[in-house]
């Protein structure tokens, strides 16, 4: 069973999210809650489940900082 809820938005917002949820043909409630539901679910992958392999390890021959990263994380 839904809920109701109040939202306070200013006039421009409003206007906009009106204006876009017309264009999908919907209606407020139902754009608001799409919107979201896909802020919830892209909320529950946990950061490095995102970024994971988007990474690689910059090669700098004799960074001693860089060589000391390595070994501490074994990279």
């Amino acid at each position: 069973m839904k809920e109701r809820v109040s939202l306070s938005l200013r006039p421009e917002v409003l206007s906009r999210a009106r204006k876009l949820a017309r264009a999908r043909e919907t209606n407020l409630s139902a754009f608001v809650e799409e919107l979201l539901e896909s802020v919830a679910l892209h909320d529950e992958e946990d950061f490095v489940t995102r970024w994971e392999g988007r990474f690689s390890v910059a090669e700098r021959p004799g960074d001693a900082r860089l060589e000391a990263l390595k070994k501490k994380y074994g990279l």
